[in-house]
């Protein structure tokens, strides 16, 4: 998906950001929601103080919706849309 990003033009630590994270890990880790607030400010910043669109997939869909919980303030501030693509945010079918 970041080359396809990049190949439409957007440029990495300009226009394009990632936050990558251990999904094995607990989305409660202060220091991943440090971590991507810190994040979601600096390409706030990047884009001359307009708010960002966010880009999450699979289990990144559930850190962004934990943090959404915990800094819903900052997640207000500095996110214009948010967009999931693969999210488990309904469990998983079992046969």
């Amino acid at each position: 998906m970041i080359n396809t990003l990049v190949g439409c033009g957007f440029k990495k630590g300009t226009t394009l950001f990632g936050y990558g994270y251990d999904f094995r890990q607990s989305n409660r880790i202060d220091k991943l929601m440090e971590g991507l607030k810190v994040k979601l400010k600096a390409a706030h910043q990047a884009s001359g103080g307009r708010k960002v669109n966010t880009i999450s997939h699979s289990m990144g869909g559930l850190l962004v919706l934990c943090f959404m919980s915990l800094h819903n303030d900052v997640f207000s501030k500095y996110v214009n849309k948010w967009i999931c693509i693969a999210c488990p945010f309904q469990g998983i079918v079992t046969c």
